[in-house]
């Protein structure tokens, strides 16, 4: 089971240079999975994790045209150390410096995206 929750707040819809600012924070818990398939050795259980996640998206506008629009990211905010329950990466072999069976998934993650319309005047 999993849970999803996102706050959001839409600001500047009208703005002059900057439009349609956005600030979001995020929350994804991933319960327990204490009831695997377990014939076969097919599944082992997964213990639950939560991740914090945030961003802030805009538009630059000129005269009425966007401009561009930048969107700065982060996920797993907290550095949390999990593992998927569908991830197969989880049967590895265990990590000789931590000790740990599996690959667990990337911690931190800091990703900003900039989107450039392109406008071609075929006049």
């Amino acid at each position: 089971m999993r849970w999803l929750s996102e706050l959001k707040a839409e600001l500047l819809s009208k703005g002059k240079t900057v439009r349609n600012l956005s600030l979001f924070f995020e929350v994804d818990h991933t319960f327990d999975q204490n009831t695997p398939f377990t014939a076969f050795n097919t599944e082992t259980a997964t213990l639950a994790y939560t991740l914090l996640n945030a961003g802030i998206t805009t538009n630059f506008n000129r005269k009425d045209k966007i401009l561009f629009s930048i969107y700065l990211l982060g996920n797993s905010l907290t550095d949390e150390a999990y593992q998927n329950h569908l991830s197969r990466l989880k049967y590895t072999e265990a990590n000789a410096i931590s000790g740990r069976q599996g690959v667990f998934n990337m911690g931190r993650i800091f990703s900003i995206k900039l989107n450039l319309p392109l406008s071609f005047d075929t006049k």
